[in-house]
């Protein structure tokens, strides 16, 4: 397992040294923790062939790491934000999701569930309170049927309306 260092990574058609890569010899650029699947590290002493992002390429052995970040996306989900965290040890943590599908949309576009069957284990999911802009957007993601629940943890309070 690899991941991309610190800042980012250029993924290269063609290993070539730091000081010559011209613009046309970029496939990708690749951020700080993405993780890279070794595809072939016998073809060049200073390059590894890695799989990033969806893209193959070529990317400097100084700009990979063996160690995972946390990955934390604060997504605009209406009138707050809502919180998809990825562990080190590879567990996802969505904390609020808004009152629609803002969070669903963006865990579709972050796992590319139109190009693929996968179900997402979510492992950890929070609902800071119960006002209906922060966990309405739940429905879209459990009603998608690509997530998978672990644990749902709240504070106990639940919204009742009608009372007077």
């Amino acid at each position: 397992m690899a991941f991309i260092g610190y800042p980012e990574a250029k993924l290269l058609k063609q290993p070539v040294s730091d000081e010559r890569v011209k613009p046309q010899d970029i496939v990708k650029r690749v951020l700080w923790g993405d993780y890279a699947e070794i595809i072939d590290t016998t073809t060049s002493a200073t390059h590894t062939k890695v799989h990033c992002r969806n893209a193959d390429g070529w990317v400097a052995n100084k700009l990979l790491q063996a160690e995972r970040l946390l990955e934390i996306n604060f997504i605009d989900v209406g009138q707050g934000d809502g919180c998809f965290l990825v562990t080190p040890d590879d567990k996802f943590i969505l904390i609020d999701a808004g009152r629609d599908d803002s969070m669903y949309r963006f865990l579709k576009w972050r796992f590319n569930l139109s190009h693929n069957n996968f179900v997402i284990p979510l492992d950890y999911v929070v609902m800071t309170h119960s006002d209906l802009d922060h966990y309405g957007g739940f429905r879209p993601i459990i009603d998608s049927g690509r997530f998978t629940i672990r644990r749902m943890y709240h504070n106990g309070l639940v919204e009742r309306t009608g009372l007077t």
